[in-house]
């Protein structure tokens, strides 16, 4: 296992050299932590990107979710904000940029 921004390295190296965009979606386990839940079903998977697509019918409760998860992204990745990812002291800053911002 390697540390999260080596794999936002990865994963942003790969982007720019192939021109892509991607949204992802981290649906993760339901029902307990690892090993006590279970992986989300694909099928929730899909019903969650359908209603992004779609709309929300609250949308202040969904902009309120949406400014905690922004928050919460940010706090978590102040804890890595002196990381040096693959010699470029940069590229961490650049990452945390790139995240959601708190309007």
């Amino acid at each position: 296992m390697m540390h999260p921004t080596k794999y936002a390295s990865m994963l942003a190296e790969k982007m720019q050299r192939h021109g892509s965009t991607a949204w992802l979606a981290n649906t993760g386990w339901a029902g307990g932590s690892y090993g006590v839940g279970s992986r989300m079903k694909l099928g929730y998977t899909r019903a969650i990107i359908d209603a992004i697509h779609d709309g929300w019918k609250d949308k202040d409760v969904y902009n309120g979710t949406l400014k905690k998860l922004a928050a919460l992204f940010q706090k978590n990745f102040c804890n890595f904000a002196d990381y040096e990812v693959g010699g470029d002291s940069n590229l961490m800053q650049e990452i945390l940029n790139a995240g959601p911002l708190i309007q």
